[in-house]
C-alpha cells in the first residue's frame, strides 16, 4: 500500500526532472523515440556524426543498452540538423529512515563486474508519459525490492522524501536488480545529509 503527500512546490518539487537538452535554434527539434534494433540505432548515430568509440567502455553504456532505454521509453533523442541530444527525465527519491537518515546508493557492481561509484539517493529514469507517483513505486520495487519481504509502503514529502517499511537500517546493505544483461548489485549506505551537486543521469 502506498501513500503520498505533496508539500511545498515553491522551492523543491515532487519530481526533479533533469533533461540534458538545450535548444539552440528557434525551430522545434525533431524527437526520435524508436529504432528497429541496436544496429539501426548505431547506424543512425553514425549518420548523425556521433562517435561510437567510447560506447560500452568502462562505465559508459553500450549501444545495446542505449537502444533498450529508448525502447523502454526512458530515452528520446532530439535532432536539430545533424546535432543529436539524448533527453532523459530523472526522478529522485529521498528515503528517510526512522532515525532521520537519508538512504543513498554508495556504488553499483554491474553485470560485467565493473564497479560504478554513485553517492546519490534513489534515482530512476522516468518512462515517457509516466506519472511521478507511478515512477516512485516502480523505482522502489526495482531498486530495493530484493530486501523487502512485504510490499513497500512509501510516504512522500517535498523532494519526494519517502519512508519505506522493511528496509534494513544497518549502515550499509546490498540489493539485487535483475536486468536484461544480467544481475546488478546496488550498494546502499544511510547518511545524515542529502547529496548535492551529483549527476543522477547515467
Amino acid at each position: 500500500m502506498y501513500g503520498f503527500k505533496l508539500v511545498d512546490k515553491g522551492v523543491w518539487y515532487s519530481c526533479k526532472a533533469e533533461v540534458d537538452i538545450t535548444y539552440m535554434n528557434a525551430s522545434e527539434p525533431e524527437l526520435v523515440k524508436s529504432f528497429v534494433d541496436a544496429d539501426a540505432l548505431s547506424s543512425w548515430l553514425v549518420d548523425h556524426d556521433v562517435d561510437l568509440t567510447g560506447y560500452g567502455r568502462g562505465q559508459a553504456k553500450s549501444v545495446q543498452q542505449l537502444w533498450r532505454e529508448v525502447e523502454d521509453g526512458e530515452t528520446v533523442f532530439s535532432v536539430s540538423g545533424k546535432a543529436v541530444t539524448r533527453c532523459i527525465d530523472t526522478l529522485l527519491v529521498y528515503i528517510i529512515s526512522s532515525s532521520n537518515k537519508v538512504l543513498q546508493e554508495e556504488f553499483q557492481i554491474m553485470p560485467n563486474g565493473t564497479k560504478r561509484a554513485r553517492d546519490v539517493p534513489l534515482a530512476e529514469k522516468m518512462k515517457a508519459g509516466e506519472a511521478w507517483k507511478d515512477a516512485v513505486i516502480r523505482a522502489v520495487k526495482e531498486e530495493l525490492g530484493s530486501v523487502l519481504s512485504l510490499a513497500p509502503q512509501v510516504y512522500t514529502v517535498h523532494k519526494v522524501e519517502a519512508t519505506v517499511n522493511g528496509l534494513p537500517e544497518t549502515e550499509r546493505f546490498v540489493t539485487i536488480e535483475q536486468r536484461p544483461d544480467g544481475t546488478m548489485e546496488n550498494h546502499w549506505v544511510w547518511t545524515s545529509s542529502i547529496a548535492n551537486g551529483k549527476s543522477f543521469v547515467t
